[in-house]
């Protein structure tokens, strides 16, 4: 079970660090996906093993770009000493939790949909 109390005495916190995150992740997606395009590109000028090669390389970045931005998320709340306490909070979450569950809960409660 998520610790509700920590995620009360870091609310504030917390949702500045979602926030963040979130940002990441689509900067990381979008960067993703423009190698792609740039994949398909090299493609139709005829250079076949340069698109495969940069279309795998766009491809493992994807894949990565959950560890990526919570690195870069710890980064910047190390950087910030107000973060940096809910910073250590949401990494025990994780580490007990996993970082969908987490990820999901905090969504859940921070930005409820109306």
């Amino acid at each position: 079970m998520i610790d509700a109390e920590g995620f009360e005495a870091h609310r504030d916190q917390l949702g500045e660090l979602l926030v963040i995150l979130h940002k990441t992740t689509t900067w990381l997606a979008f960067a993703s996906f423009c190698g792609y395009g740039l994949a398909a590109w090299y493609l139709y000028r005829g250079h076949i093993p340069l698109a495969l090669g940069i279309a795998t390389a766009s491809y493992l970045f994807f894949r990565l770009f959950r560890p990526l931005s919570l690195a870069i998320l710890r980064r910047i709340a190390a950087l910030r000493e107000d973060l940096w306490p809910a910073m250590q909070w949401l990494d025990a979450q994780i580490r007990a939790h996993g970082a969908e569950t987490v990820i999901a809960w905090l969504d859940e409660r921070l930005f409820p949909k109306p």
